[in-house]
């Protein structure tokens, strides 16, 4: 998709591997819920099932030099309760091709065969505002990039220390009156 956006996650501080801007968006929704304990990216499926379900199903598995290579999962969350949820993301759900659909319903299966729930994401679902405040109050999670108040306020957004909807635009100016003394 021409993008790939590598953060540090904030909790595990690994360098995340994201490929397009949908990935992106839905790392940053995903990082904000404090029930998420860890998101992996491009999560490899076990190439024999995925074979399988491919075989069962009448649907080409994927290649790569004329060899089977495995699929991946966009993004695979772990909850604080330890259920998993994965997630595969795609740009527009106008503009899913057959072959994505068929490459869709393996991943589904797979994961549906394992009782983890399979959700499809597309830039259309991305709350914009919300993923924008998100990243932006992100980079000063870590109170040594902060340099003024306004960066505080953020930091501390970012740790969920100042309740603020995020789907609003941040006005800082009302939150440095209201939360910086």
């Amino acid at each position: 998709n021409g993008l790939c956006r590598c953060p540090v996650d904030i909790y595990t501080h690994r360098q995340m591997q994201l490929l397009s801007q949908v990935e992106a968006d839905l790392y940053y929704l995903l990082r904000w819920d404090v029930e998420n304990y860890d998101i992996r990216e491009q999560y490899p499926l076990p190439l024999e099932e995925t074979q399988y379900i491919c075989a069962v199903s009448g649907i080409r598995h994927i290649q790569r030099d004329h060899k089977d290579t495995p699929f991946t999962t966009d993004q695979l969350c772990t909850r604080k309760d330890g259920t998993l949820v994965a997630y595969s993301c795609k740009k527009s759900s106008r503009r899913i091709s057959e072959r994505e659909k068929e490459k869709l319903y393996v991943e589904k299966t797979y994961w549906n065969g394992r009782g983890v729930t399979f959700i499809l994401v597309t830039h259309e679902m991305i709350d914009r505002t919300f993923v924008d405040n998100v990243r932006e109050v992100f980079f000063y999670y870590d109170e040594a990039y902060v340099q003024d108040d306004v960066q505080f306020l953020k930091h501390r957004i970012a740790r969920h220390e100042i309740p603020v909807d995020m789907s609003k635009p941040l006005d800082y100016e009302s939150l440095k009156d209201k939360w910086i003394i």
